[in-house]
C-alpha cells in the first residue's frame, strides 16, 4: 500500500495467482466503389482465465470470503465486428455511417481484485470471477468537412447499448466488510444489465497557411442503466433496505468539456505564441445507486510560447491555470474516509526544453 502520513505498513494479496490468456484473430477489408468507401472488420477472441482460491482473512474473526477454486475458472469465445461506409458528397464534404459490435472479457481487476480502493468513490472493491463478457453495440454518424482556406471541421454523433454492462455494486456489510480504513463500505463487480450511451464530439482545426490560427474541441456523453439496485442505508451507512431504480445514471462520466487554443506564428513559424480556454460544465446526471456526487463546472486558461532554434533543439514557456482556479475534476478520487474533493494544482510556471538527436 502507498504509505501516507498515518498509514501503517501493510502486504496483502492484490490477487491470488490470477492469470488471463487472450488468443486473437483479427481481420479487416476495405474497398472503394465510386464515391463510396467501405471497410469491414472482424475479430475472434478466446480468453481463459483462473486463479487461487480467494480468500479474505481477518486477523480476529478468521476467514470471512471465499470463492473456491471450482466457481473461479472462465472460459469464453468472443467474437466482435463492424462496418462502415464513407459517401463523398463533394471534394470538401463526406459522411460516414459505421455499426459495430464489440466484446470484451472482464479484465484482472474486475475479476480478482481482494478488497482494495481502486475505484473514483471510497469504497473498496472486490472482484467478481463470475463475470459474463461485456458487449458495446454501436452506431456512429460523421460528418467532415476540408478546406484549404477554411480548415477542417468534423462531428461524430454516437449511440452505443452495453449488454451485460460491468459496474460495481455496494454489498452489505454483513456479507464482507471492508479492510481498509476509512472507506464507506465494499462494491462487488457484476453485470448490471443494458446500459446505454449516447453523445458527440466536435473538432475544427484552422488551415495551416496561415499565421493566425486556433482549434476547438468539445465533446458530451449522456448514459443511463436501464435497472439498478440501490441500497437505502442509515447512520452510520448500516444498509436497512433495498430498491430498484430505472434508468439511473452512469457512473463516472464527465460532463461537457471543450477547449479553445489560439496561436499566432511569427518568424515563418518558428516563434509561435499560444492562448488556450478550458470550459467544463457541471455534472449533475450522476448515479443514485452508486451514491456519485455531482461536481461543478470550472474554467481554466493558459498561455505558452515555443521556439523552435533548429530541428535539433525546441524551447517553450508557459502558465498553465492562469488565473489560480479552484477546480477539480469529476473524475478525480476523492480523499479516502472523506467526501472531500481532490483539487487540481493552482498556478503552474514551467519551462521545457526538448533536444532531438
Amino acid at each position: 500500500m502507498i504509505l501516507q502520513p498515518g498509514l501503517p505498513v501493510k502486504t496483502e494479496k492484490l490477487w491470488n495467482d490470477a492469470a488471463i490468456n487472450n488468443t486473437g484473430i483479427y481481420a479487416e477489408y476495405s474497398i472503394n466503389i465510386k464515391s463510396f468507401d467501405l471497410v469491414g472488420s472482424a475479430r475472434l477472441d478466446i480468453n481463459n482465465a483462473n486463479s487461487g482460491d480467494i480468500v479474505i482473512q481477518h486477523p480476529m474473526l478468521g476467514e470471512i470470503y471465499n470463492y473456491s477454486s471450482d466457481s473461479i475458472k472462465s472460459n469464453f469465445t468472443n467474437f466482435s465486428f463492424s462496418f462502415g461506409v464513407t459517401k463523398i458528397l463533394t471534394k470538401k464534404l463526406s459522411i460516414s455511417l459505421s455499426a459495430g459490435r464489440g466484446v470484451r472479457s472482464p479484465d484482472m481487476t474486475e475479476r480478482y481484485i481482494i478488497l482494495l480502493p481502486i475505484g473514483y468513490d471510497p469504497f473498496d472493491y472486490l472482484g467478481n470471477p463470475q463475470l459474463e463478457p461485456e458487449a458495446n453495440n454501436q452506431i456512429d454518424l460523421t460528418l467532415q468537412f476540408k478546406c484549404e482556406k477554411s480548415g477542417m471541421a468534423q462531428i461524430n454523433g454516437f449511440y452505443s447499448l452495453v449488454n451485460n454492462f460491468i459496474t460495481g455494486q455496494r454489498i452489505p456489510p454483513s456479507i464482507q466488510k471492508p479492510l481498509t480504513k476509512d472507506v464507506l463500505g465494499v462494491k462487488q463487480f457484476y453485470n448490471a444489465g443494458n446500459a446505454r450511451f449516447t453523445g458527440f464530439e466536435f473538432v475544427y482545426s484552422s488551415p495551416s497557411r496561415y499565421k493566425l490560427g486556433g482549434q476547438l474541441f468539445a465533446a458530451y456523453t449522456y448514459g443511463t442503466i436501464d435497472q439498478v439496485k440501490k441500497y437505502v442505508l442509515n447512520r452510520p451507512c448500516n444498509v436497512i433496505d433495498d430498491e430498484i431504480l430505472e434508468n439511473d445514471a452512469v457512473s463516472e462520466i464527465p460532463p461537457f468539456d471543450a477547449t479553445i487554443s489560439v496561436h499566432y506564428r511569427f518568424l515563418q513559424g518558428k516563434l509561435m505564441p499560444k492562448a488556450n480556454l478550458r470550459l467544463v460544465a457541471s455534472q449533475k446526471h450522476v448515479s443514485e445507486a452508486q451514491y456519485e456526487q455531482s461536481s461543478a463546472g470550472f474554467v481554466v486558461a493558459g498561455i505558452s510560447v515555443n521556439y523552435i532554434f533548429n530541428k535539433y533543439l525546441n524551447i517553450s514557456a508557459g502558465v498553465s491555470n492562469l488565473f489560480n482556479e479552484a477546480y477539480y475534476e469529476h473524475l478525480n478520487r476523492n480523499i479516502i474516509g472523506t467526501t472531500t474533493n481532490l483539487y487540481e494544482p493552482g498556478r503552474i510556471a514551467y519551462i521545457n526544453l526538448m533536444f532531438k538527436i
